[in-house]
């Protein structure tokens, strides 16, 4: 296992997702583990990741996709063939829980390129005050928090009320 490796986007990862790097920046991210398994000649790589829930989520099987896509163009980038990323499957380590739990990636896997070649940067490139929003209890850890809050009270907007969520 590498245990919370530094996966900084390379060059290639913003070419084959379509990204503009002058309007979008992939902050460096820090999958818990990653699974060094032998394949034939060569290795494959699983991310995993840890988390205290004891269910997965959809958030989940999203963060770990996209350690996974950025590992593996981080491969290409260098030029590694004897080594792949697994893109058909991730794993959640959950609390209390023994051992990782593996899940397929291929369901969801057109859905998050497509966020990536279209959404994101449609999404970044339009105003701030364009975008919908909602406040809610895991906001407390944004660093826009009190900018959302000072809008909600100001605009008297429906996530004052307790316990709604976004969904």
């Amino acid at each position: 296992y590498l245990y919370q490796p530094t996966l900084s986007p390379p060059p290639r990862f913003y070419d084959t997702f379509e990204i503009d790097p002058d309007l979008v920046t992939i902050s460096d991210n820090h999958p818990d583990l990653i699974e060094i398994a032998a394949e034939g000649d060569g290795r494959l790589l699983r991310v995993i990741d840890l988390k205290r829930g004891e269910t997965l989520k959809l958030t989940h099987r999203v963060q770990i996709l996209l350690y996974a896509l950025e590992l593996q163009a981080l491969l290409d980038e260098a030029g590694i063939s004897d080594t792949r990323v697994d893109l058909e499957q991730g794993a959640v380590w959950l609390g209390q829980q023994p051992q990782p739990e593996v899940f397929d990636l291929a369901a969801f896997r057109p859905h998050l390129e497509r966020f990536l070649r279209r959404g994101l940067s449609r999404i970044l490139a339009g105003k701030p005050r364009d975008a919908h929003w909602h406040l809610y209890e895991r906001c407390e850890w944004c660093e826009f928090f009190e900018h959302c809050r000072e809008e909600m009270r100001r605009t008297d907007d429906v996530s004052r009320l307790v316990q709604l969520t976004p969904y």
